[in-house]
């Protein structure tokens, strides 16, 4: 799955501090169908290196950066630039 500069920005200008707009949740959203149905997941996403740059930059700047080291994406340089791969992740359905 490749995401975009603007799926990423969407998601912070959306954000007005409620739970159902936090970015990191949103994210999550966008690269796994069905996120309602999740009941655990396993492991992190990895991102491509431009994706994963970009996604940090903006968790910083939002003064969101200790979410996202603890629940984000892991990095991957052998991606795509824009790429996640959930390959690392379980995930058990409810």
């Amino acid at each position: 799955m490749i995401i975009s500069k603007e799926q990423v920005d969407y998601l912070f200008e959306r954000d007005n501090g409620s739970p159902d707009t936090d970015p990191l949740l949103g994210l999550y959203k966008l690269v796994i169908d069905d996120w309602d149905g999740v009941n655990k997941l396993s492991g992190f996403p990895k991102a491509g290196a431009a994706l994963h740059d970009y996604l940090s930059d903006a968790f910083v700047k939002h003064d969101m950066f200790f979410p996202w080291v603890n629940r984000g994406f892991s990095r991957n340089d052998n991606l795509d630039p824009w790429e996640v791969c959930l390959s690392n992740c379980v995930i058990t359905r409810k």
